[in-house]
């Protein structure tokens, strides 16, 4: 029952046609990602899919997309795929960006940002309702016009500024150098749509802009993603105001700061996946799997009426079972290279919050050194998964 109260409030909260998405679009990502954690959560897994008697989605024949998700990895998962939507991770993308210097580039995934006077970012993406906080993953070897870049999220259908920030002026005091640095960018709130009562769709379309507002040279960062994390109850709650941030930034204390420990590619491939079975334009392109019928010429919240065959991607970069479980492991493993349990630091607004958080990261340090040495890193996975 607890597994299917995350079905229930995906629906609730996404509207029907996440079902679709999922079942049409995201099925192969999903299993992707959520298959390769077995070696943590197996057990519980296990006996959802047995007393349910799951089938792997390429062995149940032609489905509907409602049907094909109830699969092993997906009926048994609902709790995961709940987290992995209702929060996001928007990786840096060559057609977000705009620069104006050829020394700015993406490499492995991360946009390196020297000698440029442009640095614009928009990103269009939907949320259900909800309170969120935008996180940007950087890493700084000097904020030199940082200062003035300005983190916007707007409503996109009214033109409401839902959060705007800039960084502190001493953020290049605060944040250490040549670290992996998660910044606190805003926080906002999404509500319903006014008005509408759509159970299909329940989504609301936000805008999110990074932008210079000065004549200021940038160099010296690189941007490796930014977050959406819903916010937690006793968040809201603190200092009596809903969306009061209670730390500006944190870091990794004893981890380098490289590609492979920042991008986690099945996640990439999963979100990419995502904000592409969201946008509008998906609704009018085929679908990346084999479909039978005639779904692909009918809209996606019709699409259930047909039969549809999801096939494994052809990427010849796709991994086995064993290599992502290997991936995985490796990517979420507790320790670092030395053997040291990898660790965070965070940058408080107040001694207030900074003694109030500082009380909770230590029951956590506790219980991540209490836990078993295999299992994932919890404060890496989406906020939803890790409790």
């Amino acid at each position: 029952m607890y597994n299917q109260y995350y079905y229930e409030l995906l629906v609730r909260e996404f509207g029907t046609n996440v079902v679709t998405a999922i079942g049409s679009h995201d099925l192969p990502y999903l299993v992707e990602f959520i298959k390769p954690f077995d070696y943590w959560r197996g057990t519980q897994r296990r006996i959802i899919s047995e007393y349910y008697a799951l089938k792997d989605y390429n062995l149940m024949g032609p489905s509907t997309a409602d049907q094909v998700v109830n699969c092993k990895y997906i009926k048994d998962s609902w709790k995961f795929v709940y987290g992995l939507y209702k929060n996001r991770r928007l990786f840096v993308e060559a057609q977000d960006f705009q620069v104006d210097e050829p020394q700015s580039y993406i490499q492995q995934g991360l946009l390196r940002v020297n000698r440029t006077y442009l640095v614009k970012y928009s990103k269009k993406v939907r949320l259900s309702k909800g309170a969120y906080r935008l996180n940007c993953g950087i890493i700084l070897e000097s904020s030199l016009g940082l200062l003035s870049t300005n983190f916007r999220v707007v409503e996109s259908r009214t033109g409401t500024v839902l959060s705007n920030y800039f960084p502190p002026t001493n953020i290049n005091e605060i944040v250490p150098h040549g670290t992996f640095t998660m910044l606190n960018v805003g926080a906002f709130k999404v509500d319903e749509k006014n008005g509408e009562d759509n159970m299909e769709d329940r989504l609301v379309d936000i805008e999110i802009t990074i932008e210079e507002t000065g004549l200021y040279m940038k160099s010296g960062f690189t941007i490796c993603f930014l977050d959406v994390d819903v916010i937690a109850t006793d968040e809201e709650q603190s200092n009596g105001d809903q969306l009061m941030p209670r730390w500006i930034a944190w870091t990794i204390d004893n981890e380098a700061a490289k590609p492979e420990n920042i991008v986690n590619v099945l996640l990439k491939r999963l979100y990419d996946s995502i904000s592409a079975s969201f946008s509008e334009t998906t609704r009018s392109t085929d679908s990346p799997f084999q479909i039978l019928g005639s779904y692909k010429d009918r809209p996606m919240n019709n699409a259930s009426n047909n039969y549809i065959h999801v096939l494994t991607s052809n990427d010849d970069n796709r991994m086995s079972d064993k290599e992502m479980e290997e991936y995985t492991r490796r990517f979420y493993f507790k320790f670092n290279d030395a053997g040291g349990l990898i660790t965070r630091s965070f940058r408080y607004y107040t001694i207030v919050d900074r003694r109030k958080m500082e009380e909770k990261a230590a029951r956590r340090i506790h219980s991540a050194e209490s836990e078993k040495d295999d299992e994932p890193l919890r404060w890496k996975l989406p906020q939803i998964v890790a409790m």
